[in-house]
This record gives C-alpha cells, sequence and structure tokens, in this order.
C-alpha cells in the first residue's frame, strides 16, 4: 500500500470549525428573519386599514353619503388587489369591517393576526382615518360601525 505525502485537503478540525461558525451565524440570523417577517406582515396590516379608509371615504364620496362593506368595496374596484370581501384573510392577518345600521353614520375596520409567528399587534381603524394598534386583542373592537379602543391602543398616525 502507497502512503501518500504532501496530500492537500483540509482537516477534519478544519471542517467541524467551519460547521460550527455557519450554525452561529445562523443562530444569530434566523431570529432576525423571523421577526423581520412578522414586522413587514404587521406593517401591510396598518397600510391595508388605511387602504380601507381611503377607500371607504371614495365611496362615500362617490354614493350618496353612504359607507359600504368591503365586499361593495372590491366589487366597485376600491380596493388593492387581494381583498377578497368581508372576513377575507391576507399576508398573515384576518380582516373585517362593521358599519352603522343606516350605512351613514360611520363605519370601522380590524385586522388580527392569525397566529403569533404572523404578529403580535392588533389594528383598527376608524371613519376619521385614525389607525390604532394594540398587542391586546380586546382593546381594538370594531362592532355596529363603531371603533372602540381600549388603554393599550395607540394611534399609529396622525
Amino acid at each position: 500500500m502507497k502512503v501518500m505525502k504532501n496530500e492537500k485537503g483540509f482537516s477534519l478540525f478544519e471542517l467541524l470549525l467551519v460547521l460550527v461558525l455557519i450554525a452561529v451565524v445562523a443562530a444569530i440570523a434566523v431570529p432576525s428573519l423571523i421577526n423581520s417577517r412578522k414586522t413587514a406582515r404587521e406593517t401591510k396590516a396598518a397600510s391595508y386599514l388605511s387602504a380601507i379608509h381611503v377607500a371607504q371615504r371614495s365611496f362615500w364620496a362617490t354614493n350618496g353619503n353612504t359607507y359600504s362593506t368591503l365586499t361593495e368595496l372590491n366589487n366597485a374596484g376600491l380596493l388593492p388587489a387581494g381583498f377578497t370581501g368581508a372576513g377575507f384573510t391576507f399576508g398573515g392577518y384576518a380582516f373585517s369591517e362593521s358599519v352603522t345600521t343606516d350605512n351613514t353614520q360611520g363605519y370601522c375596520a380590524k385586522a388580527s393576526p392569525l397566529t403569533a409567528s404572523d404578529g403580535t399587534r392588533h389594528f383598527g381603524v376608524d371613519q376619521m382615518g385614525k389607525v390604532y394598534e394594540s398587542a391586546v386583542a380586546a382593546d381594538i373592537a370594531c362592532s355596529g360601525g363603531v371603533l372602540t379602543v381600549g388603554a393599550s391602543a395607540v394611534a399609529v398616525n396622525r
């Protein structure tokens, strides 16, 4: 059997060292990437609530001073692509809306994360276009066309 000297290559120790370094970098980067994804979904949910407000104001101005449901706004082509009507989910969030019984006094809309990995903040928008956020689901309520915000809710725009 021939023994080769001056063989080129990496030792087992060097390969293990590289694997350990890759694992350390991954352990640092992966949680950051997951958090970035969650933050992006939360930002998108708040942005879509602002889009709902713009659509409601446009509908109000062109349809005899009445507010509408998400389904009607979508059918009128006033919502961005991806909206499919009342009670829909989009980007890890469930969206819902409520208008007053006569459709003239007000509306509100709410976005809640489907799972904790989708987001931890809940959002709501009122007929004035103010978007609120809260980490507590019960502090953002939308019913009867009125947005009710609790103590932990804060305005994220205006």
